[in-house]
C-alpha cells in the first residue's frame, strides 16, 4: 500500500488499543478540552480525524 494507507492503518490499530486503556480524570478532562476545539478546526481533514477519534473515545 502507499504510505498514507499504512499510516491510516496504523492509526486505526491504536484507536482499537485506546479502547482497553483506562485514562486517569485529569487526562480525560484535557482530551475533551482538545477533541471539542478540533472538532470545530476550519481544515476537514482535522474534523475528519476527530470524528474518528471520538468513535473509539467514547468506549
Amino acid at each position: 500500500g502507499t504510505p498514507n494507507e499504512d499510516l491510516s492503518c496504523l492509526a486505526n490499530e491504536a484507536f482499537e488499543l485506546l479502547i482497553w486503556h483506562t485514562m486517569p480524570q485529569a487526562c480525560l478532562k484535557e482530551a475533551v478540552v482538545i477533541l471539542l476545539s478540533s472538532s470545530n478546526n476550519s481544515n476537514w481533514r482535522t474534523r475528519l480525524s476527530t470524528l474518528s477519534y471520538l468513535r473509539h473515545f467514547m468506549y
